[in-house]
């Protein structure tokens, strides 16, 4: 002999129950477009950055953007470098030929250096718009102006993000003899639908509501018998 109202409970909790585990399921597939927007660079630490380099290089939703303004005020010394992601070529920068185009350079496999020219140069005393863009682990744009130059490359090794500084690449020699300005870095990825702290209030309400509806089920219910 089972009562009814033990039955009913025992039903509405399995069926409650097997909606969270598929709602949870379908929530770590299910996904948003969402982004990271920092406009000021030291807000950025360290380790964040080499998450955003890592996470465009292995997950193709992933997308990495730097652009920034900058001014050129002295050519006299060579291989100016107006920022780097780590030092040596363990990371990537943009760095200055001797004809002031800003060229994307960076180690794809140990012992190499590739680079994506800039189309366009940079003239003293001017401001250039500069855009760079990682997407989809191996498409690489570079933007200098109105001029554009896109490559894919191929990466054979774990590009270093972890010592982004501006005004300098390589190491401290190759310092940026100008200003870099309006600098906006911007890393857009996929999210789950409900966040932790959501999902953790949904199954919260389940529980809750769950309780009340026991609550309100009738006290003569649980006398009648099932046979």
């Amino acid at each position: 002999m089972v009562s009814r109202s033990l039955f009913l409970k025992t039903i509405k909790l399995f069926g409650l129950s097997v909606f969270a585990i598929v709602f949870i399921g379908f929530n770590s597939f299910l996904t948003k477009p969402a982004s990271d927007t920092y406009r000021d660079p030291s807000l950025i630490s360290n380790s964040d950055f080499q998450g955003f380099c890592s996470g465009v290089q292995h997950d193709r939703d992933n997308s990495l953007s730097i652009s920034f303004q900058a001014t050129w005020l002295d050519s006299t010394s060579p291989n100016q470098n107006l920022f780097q992601t780590a030092p040596l070529n363990d990371g990537f920068r943009i760095e200055l030929d001797t004809q002031g185009s800003p060229n994307l350079v960076a180690s794809l496999r140990a012992g190499t250096i590739d680079f994506i020219p800039g189309e366009s140069r940079l003239l003293l005393g001017r401001t250039t718009q500069i855009f760079l863009q990682w997407e989809k682990r191996s498409k690489v744009t570079l933007v200098v102006g109105n001029s554009s130059n896109t490559s894919v490359w191929d990466f054979q090794r774990e590009i270093r993000c972890d010592d982004f500084r501006t005004a300098l690449g390589y190491d401290s020699s190759r310092v940026f003899k100008g200003e870099i300005s309006n600098m906006e870095i911007e890393f857009r990825y996929r999210e789950p639908l409900l966040k932790i702290h959501a999902l953790i209030k949904f199954l919260f309400g389940i529980v809750l509501g769950t309780g009340l509806l026991f609550a309100l089920i009738p006290r003569n219910i649980a006398t009648e018998r099932i046979e």
